[in-house]
């Protein structure tokens, strides 16, 4: 009876343990290395004040995040003026309204950026549809730089999934699934 109550206790705590390393991503090496607050933090949290000024939090225009758009987009250079509409820019060219995913809330503070509606703006970035996961904006001449050609963000660091776990993630690991369920 014993020994048939070690087992239970041993496969419950398995079957727990193998769940959490699912939840987590830590079996398969994910974490991402970012930190920080996402897409969905870039340029909101206050009321409009003048230039760019940051804004009350609204319901995002898309569920998609600049990753997400940058992993199934192709990287293309759009020329357009820029727009604003509920705590989202937008920029608006010959082409259709793109929405702009420009990243990371600090990261983004740090370049010093200033979007103004109206402003004329040379995007280059990573478009899927009508969203553009935007990997530089020029505007007066002066380039802001957000994400590598191939998508990766500048403020992530080492870089997307290479298993170094510092950010969401908590394992190492070279992004493999090992061991149990393997």
């Amino acid at each position: 009876m014993r020994i048939r109550m070690i087992v239970m206790a041993g496969v419950a705590a398995g079957a727990v343990a193998l769940a959490l390393a699912g939840c987590t991503d830590t079996a398969r090496g994910d974490g991402n290395g970012q930190g920080g607050e996402g897409y969905r933090g870039a340029l909101r949290g206050t009321e409009v004040s003048g230039r760019g000024g940051v804004r009350s939090a609204v319901e995002p225009a898309s569920e998609r995040t600049g990753r997400d758009v940058a992993d199934a987009g192709t990287l293309r250079t759009i020329s357009g003026t820029l727009s604003s509409d509920d705590a989202e820019w937008y920029l608006d060219s010959g082409d259709g309204r793109f929405l702009l995913h420009l990243g990371n809330t600090s990261y983004v503070e740090q370049t010093g950026l200033v979007l103004e509606a109206g402003e004329a703006a040379v995007v280059r970035g990573i478009v899927d549809a009508d969203e553009v996961s935007v990997v530089s904006l020029e505007i007066d001449g002066k380039t802001f730089a957000f994400r590598s050609e191939d998508g990766r963000p500048l403020w992530a660091g080492g870089g997307r999934g290479a298993g170094r776990g510092t950010g969401r993630g908590s394992g190492q690991g070279s992004g493999r699934t090992g061991g149990l369920g393997a």
